[in-house]
């Protein structure tokens, strides 16, 4: 049950989501041994070898470290932020004029079949494009026909959109990611989503358009990384 230990992952391994009691001893020997045996060797073969095990306490890292000391995981945080909308609304709530070679759109079915980057992302997050475009939504921008900057959903549900930003290195420091963002939060809203933001705590680009979008710091947590590509 809950209280006991929960353990949750996504099917191609690599988030696994740790919740209820980390001093639960038969748990923690049972999921070491299926880290062990099953999920640590398949993640191994995978196009990104890592596991990173997101707890609901610390405690669940304190446990975990020593029983998988052989795999050197790492810890690690992520910082989680939380919505303003009068911020938002004050200061960052409009989109401003791109230029012409520049093309502001929706993802829908045509740009998941033209762009290979995105129907592999939305495979591996969402079980596939169809589930994505059915549940969840994003917005990208279009550089002379190329994918440049793009802001879709990692996951939507229970009233929130976490919302996952990447632009390319050429197209990086031209505002074109806070472009996305705004979108995708204005969809967010219209939506009745409240838009939420993490990444890792050492990612300053990603903490400064967070704020300039109208997200403050909450907290940093800790998540448990192992790197199977050494």
């Amino acid at each position: 049950g809950l209280r006991r230990g929960l353990y949750y992952r996504d099917d191609d391994y690599r988030f696994s989501y740790l919740a209820g009691d980390p001093a639960n001893e038969a748990f923690l020997r049972g999921l070491a041994s299926l880290l062990d045996s099953e999920l640590l060797p398949q993640a191994r073969g995978s196009h990104d070898p890592s596991v990173a095990l997101y707890p609901d306490s610390p405690d669940w890292i304190d446990a975990l470290e020593g029983r998988l000391s052989a795999y050197h995981p790492l810890r690690l945080f992520r910082s989680l932020h939380r919505f303003d909308r009068q911020v938002f609304e004050k200061h960052a709530c409009f989109l401003e004029p791109l230029p012409p070679e520049y093309t502001l759109l929706p993802i829908d079915a045509g740009l998941c079949e033209r762009f290979s980057d995105l129907a592999f992302a939305y495979q591996l997050l969402w079980g596939g494009t169809q589930s994505f475009l059915a549940h969840g939504f994003g917005y990208c921008v279009l550089a002379d026909a190329e994918l440049a900057s793009a802001c879709d959903t990692a996951f939507c549900a229970a009233g929130w959109a976490e919302m996952g930003v990447e632009t390319r290195e050429p197209y990086r420091r031209q505002g074109l990611a806070r472009q996305v963002a705004t979108a995708f939060i204005l969809e967010s809203l219209r939506r009745d989503l409240e838009p939420a933001w993490e990444c890792w705590w050492e990612n300053a680009p990603s903490q400064k358009l967070a704020e300039r979008l109208g997200f403050h710091w909450l907290e940093d947590y800790p998540v448990l990384l192992i790197d199977l590509a050494g």
